[in-house]
């Protein structure tokens, strides 16, 4: 502990702050509180100034993981802090000391690539900076990050500034390419096809790359043509 301050009267904080202590209700010999006496130090102004060594710090990690509180000693916790708060200063120091510690994987509820559609959009937000111009019509507009791949992976690379138009368009044209291609795998897999009902799905197949409005009916209309081999 630091040296602390000679000459502090019986009656204020012996950590040198200046401020009043409280007169002790009771004895208590390994505190060093004699009742009707002041205390020595206000509630936490005893540690101010001690360090402890590395090895000191890692002891005393090593002794609190894996331990549990009852259910009791949290109720009184939880009891001891109503009605107590922080001033404004000491939040705003205990917030700087902790901006950018618990970020990322840092984090204890990171989740990685495990999260939804708006959480990693979020994320892309707060790791690529927005220029307002569609890297597609190359016009200044508003724009949205699109992921490329519509994998949705945590990879900045993946993602492409675009307005709401070409956005818009690169979505509908990956959609038909889905559709397209898991109808495909379903030709593909189903046993003792003929060959026209392979013509028939091609035709389905070449209507839906060419942006056909009716696309859903079609696509429903060749499963179950699929599914019950009827062909009208």
């Amino acid at each position: 502990m630091k040296n602390i301050p000679p000459n502090i009267p019986l009656g204020l904080c012996q950590c040198g702050c200046g401020q009043k202590t409280n007169i002790s209700t009771k004895t208590i010999p390994r505190l060093g509180h004699i009742k009707g006496h002041p205390v020595r130090f206000l509630p936490g102004h005893h540690a101010r100034g001690r360090t402890h060594s590395p090895e000191h710090r890692a002891r005393n990690s090593a002794s609190q993981r894996g331990r549990k509180l009852t259910d009791e000693t949290k109720a009184k916790i939880s009891a001891s802090k109503i009605g107590r708060s922080s001033s404004l200063d000491t939040r705003t120091k205990m917030s700087l000391k902790r901006k950018g510690t618990r970020v990322g994987e840092d984090n204890p509820v990171w989740r990685g690539d495990n999260v939804g559609y708006r959480a990693i959009h979020t994320w892309v937000a707060n790791h690529k900076t927005k220029i307002g111009i569609c890297s597609d019509c190359g016009k200044e507009k508003k724009t949205h990050w699109s992921n490329i791949d519509h994998t949705y992976r945590r990879d900045l690379d993946d993602y492409t500034e675009l307005c709401v138009k070409c956005h818009r368009r690169y979505d509908s044209e990956l959609r038909k390419l889905a559709e397209r291609e898991e109808l495909r795998r379903e030709l593909e897999t189903e046993r003792n096809t003929t060959e026209s009902e392979v013509q028939r799905f091609r035709e389905a197949l070449d209507v839906i790359a060419l942006g056909d409005l009716n696309r859903g009916p079609l696509i429903d209309i060749a499963r179950t043509a699929l599914a019950t081999k009827d062909y009208v």
